[in-house]
């Protein structure tokens, strides 16, 4: 009988060969050879579907038909839904009007309000609601999950969420979540082949509710292989001990002790640092030297013949600035850290323009 398996692997170097032997164990286990086309792999982001296939015919070592490597969400977009899904900007306007008609706000803020109720409906939608079994139930689950906020003991509050949950609601299309959702229920159904899923952790954690609710219903119809990598704490290799030591998870009933301790206590837990030599410090007096030393250690791991590099952002105009300094020496990078609009000249040329709204709003 179809099953939901959840199976962590070590992080690591490891990790994804695993994964890779196990989609081909199951392929081998359900007489499809060497063909996996009709196997459906699902990937938290695009760039681990080809480090995935890669790995896939490595550890073949022969020529293979690859499976589908799609992340969730790209996959679920694939079914069509009647009535189209309200689109963001239309939802924002319809929200802006609701709440020009009622005047329980200021004229200047309706727009933030817009936003927030926006962003609110979207996480109540995702929280309070299993997956759906069609259009039908879903409205019935969201008239349910609204009505028991409604009768919270903030009146004012709580007259707003619902009031403008029912004009969108009238209008009888989904939003993005609610979409989602539904794009989900329909994969579901459909299910007609083993599906493998690889996480980026634990599901409880790295998981939606709906999407929960999908694998598991996928899993009443066709097998469900959920891969991760474990949590540090349960890492026996050394490297993942000395970083579970020095960043352990947090936990509710204790807390954590401040960061240098937890530096001093290290030696005693962990006596030969697996880190020894291979973690450096590096000053920097402002942004300007920390991108061009973080762009000169790149040049130089190149030299030595690295060809996989990861830089990890903490500031988006620092990584900006690095990338635009590897540009220059015809080093391309992946940045997947996106730009804030507010960091660009569009941005700020549209800062200027609602502030010259604002103004004459005044006037």
């Amino acid at each position: 009988m179809p099953a939901l398996q959840i199976l962590p692997l070590p992080a690591g170097p490891g990790f994804l060969p695993a994964v890779a032997q196990g989609i081909l164990a199951l392929g081998a286990e359900r007489g499809l050879g060497l063909n996996l086309a009709s196997l459906h792999v699902c990937v938290p982001g695009l760039p681990l579907a080809s480090l995935l296939r890669r790995e896939l015919g490595r550890v073949a070592a022969q020529p293979l038909l690859l499976p589908v490597c799609d992340t969730l969400a790209r996959w679920a977009g694939t079914q069509v839904l009647q009535p189209a899904p309200l689109p963001e900007s239309e939802r924002l306007l319809l929200l802006r009007a609701a709440l020009a008609e009622r005047r329980w706000f200021e004229e200047g803020a309706l727009w933030g309000v817009a936003g927030e109720m926006a962003a609110l409906f979207d996480e109540l939608t995702e929280n309070a609601l299993a997956l759906p079994a069609d259009e039908a139930a879903f409205v019935a689950e969201l008239e349910a999950a609204y009505a028991i906020r409604h009768s919270v003991p903030l009146a004012f509050e709580a007259r707003v969420v619902h009031e403008l949950w029912r004009v969108l609601a009238g209008l009888g299309r989904p939003d993005a979540p609610g979409a989602y959702a539904l794009q989900l229920a329909r994969l579901a159904e459909a299910a007609a082949a083993p599906l493998v899923a690889v996480l980026d952790g634990p599901p409880e954690t790295a998981l939606k509710p709906a999407e929960k609710a999908f694998y598991q219903r996928y899993a009443e119809r066709q097998p469900v292989f959920l891969y991760y990598p474990m949590p540090r704490q349960q890492d026996e290799a050394p490297l993942m001990r000395t970083l579970a030591a020095a960043w352990p998870l947090p936990d509710p009933a204790q807390e954590m002790a401040p960061l240098l301790e937890r530096a001093h206590a290290l030696p005693a837990r962990v006596p030969a640092s697996p880190l020894a030599e291979r973690l450096q410090i590096l000053a920097a007096r402002g942004r300007e030297q920390e991108a061009r030393g973080a762009a000169a250690l790149v040049l130089q791991w190149l030299q030595e013949g690295k060809r996989r590099i990861a830089l990890i952002a903490q500031d988006r105009l620092v990584a900006r600035r690095v990338r635009a300094l590897l540009e220059r020496r015809e080093v391309l990078v992946a940045d997947e850290t996106g730009w804030k609009l507010s960091t660009s000249r569009a941005g700020a040329v549209l800062d200027g323009l609602l502030e010259t709204v604002a103004g004459a709003a005044y006037y």
